[in-house]
């Protein structure tokens, strides 16, 4: 007992001392083992806040593999999508027909300018291998379609197409190269100051001439091209501007060729046929009223002529002066506008689907082209529908000049060609005769007689009840009630009818 109060009232004399020392003189005066145990405790607390970062950046790095992990997995899958559609770009089958041909050409022409040449990301650079075989079918397709009707309306835009693809390509193709060119250039630079900084001014000027000289002959490389590419773009603008004549010129002998009177006197064979000719030359042509329709289109234009850029290119409109049993409707004159304003008559100047005509017209035991006309729904000059139907029919700027076309040309219909048999050429048009539920147009109502190779064949009754239809104050019935319509989409030159089918509906 003696030991433990001996040991008791000893701690607690030190404790009691401690605490008086701590009092009066602080806590440096404390014993070493309090010391000791403040630093374990911020040992202990630099060791939680280390913890806390490793397993901070633990999370940190396990982020980071994911999103790695998914953006492979993203470019896998665009990857692999790209891949395919590359596949079903090289399958694309052209067509044999010249202008489905080059309908074809407008839709790839519409791909190439959406889709860029550009190597920013990895994405863009797997993106742009699709833009790359899109352009390489072009190209075989451009080449293709120079072949077999080099005077098509639309080379020269396509080629024009080409070319701007081509150039782009090529800044593509030439940015690495130019970005190595670029160093090189600048390190030349960069060696010569410093070979002149150190008193070697022969080296400098060796350097420096170098320089000059890679810079100097690449600046020709580029020179020569834009020089080259100018070229191309002018040459196929000459070829366009020279269709025209070409198909006019190539009309001529066929015309003089006509034996319409036996000569009177054979014994001036020189004069006689040059007289008989001119006296049926203008009954054909009939130049005496090409200003009826003229004179509508003339105000058309003056009206709105000056309120978009392709409407200021003028028209270009089939004349039409008289009964035909069939009529083919196209949408607009695929060509490339030239500020003037002109006309022409089926079939003897060239007109935008001359395939079709032979296609559906003409076979070994008919002919059907005497029976026959041509029209466009609207008379603007555009080689490129999409463009035609974003700038034009879609824009309400020029809506009023829309409208009033629609109205003009079915006046033309009605009034005029009163035909038997309408083929229509477009999908777009389809609208435009009250054909797609909730537009209404011209408003005629239909009943269907079935189909015609895949395409829907309807009879006009009448006009329909809607409020909104053209013209509805001044044409109260049709003319063309019993007139049969073929919705065609312009794409499948092998399902269109032939002569034969064609009979059916017109006898």
């Amino acid at each position: 007992m003696g030991r433990f109060s001996d040991g008791f009232w000893n701690r607690a004399g030190r404790n009691t001392a401690d605490f008086a020392s701590n009092v009066v003189f602080g806590d440096k005066w404390a014993r070493p083992f309090k010391r000791v145990g403040e630093e374990a405790q911020a040992d202990a607390i630099r060791q939680h806040a280390e913890g806390e970062q490793i397993k901070a950046q633990a999370i940190a790095n396990e982020y980071n593999t994911r999103a790695r992990l998914a953006e492979r997995n993203h470019l896998n899958a665009i990857e692999a999508a790209v891949r395919e559609d590359i596949e079903k770009v090289i399958a694309f089958p052209f067509a044999e027909e010249p202008g489905e041909l080059s309908h074809q050409l407008n839709g790839l022409a519409i791909q190439l300018s959406a889709n860029a040449f550009t190597a920013d990301s990895e994405e863009e650079k797997i993106r742009t291998k699709f833009t790359e075989a899109v352009y390489q079918k072009f190209k075989q397709g451009l080449n293709l379609l120079l072949v077999k009707n080099p005077y098509d309306a639309n080379v020269a835009y396509l080629y024009d197409v080409y070319l701007k693809a081509t150039k782009e390509r090529r800044k593509h193709k030439l940015s690495t190269f130019y970005w190595i060119l670029g160093c090189v250039l600048g390190l030349g630079l960069i060696c010569g100051f410093c070979l002149m900084m150190d008193g070697m001014v022969g080296f400098f000027v060796i350097a420096l001439a170098a320089t000059a000289l890679v810079g100097i002959i690449w600046l020709i490389v580029i020179i020569a091209r834009s020089i080259a590419n100018s070229n191309r773009l002018k040459n196929a603008r000459a070829a366009f501007d020279v269709r025209p004549k070409a198909s006019v010129t190539d009309h001529k002998p066929v015309a003089a060729a006509r034996p319409v009177v036996e000569p009177k006197e054979p014994e001036t064979p020189a004069v006689a046929p040059v007289a008989e000719v001119a006296s049926v030359e203008a009954p054909v042509y009939k130049e005496e009223e090409k200003s009826l329709l003229q004179t509508e289109y003339d105000k058309l234009w003056e009206q709105w002529g000056a309120s978009h850029p392709i409407l200021k290119r003028g028209y270009k409109v089939a004349v039409n002066d008289e009964q035909k049993d069939i009529l083919i409707l196209g949408f607009n004159p695929r060509l490339i506008g030239n500020g003037k304003s002109s006309t022409f008559r089926f079939p003897d100047v060239e007109h935008p689907y001359p395939y079709l005509v032979k296609h559906m017209l003409v076979s070994d035991q008919n002919d059907l082209v005497s029976r026959s006309t041509y029209l466009d729904m609207f008379g603007f000059k555009e080689p490129n529908h999409e463009v035609a139907m974003q700038n034009i029919i879609c824009n309400p700027k020029v809506f009023g000049y829309v409208a009033a076309q629609v109205a003009l040309t079915q006046n033309v219909i009605e009034d005029v060609i009163r035909p038997k048999l309408i083929v229509i050429l477009d999908q777009d048009i389809w609208a435009f005769f009250g054909k797609v539920k909730g537009l209404t147009w011209m408003g005629y109502s239909f009943k269907s007689l079935g189909d015609l190779n895949g395409y829907e064949l309807c009879e006009i009754t009448g006009f329909s009840k809607a409020k909104d239809r053209i013209s509805q104050d001044s044409r109260l019935a049709s003319t063309l009630v019993g007139t049969k319509v073929l919705f065609t989409d312009g794409k499948h030159v092998s399902k269109f009818p032939k002569p034969d089918d064609i009979l059916k509906y017109i006898s």
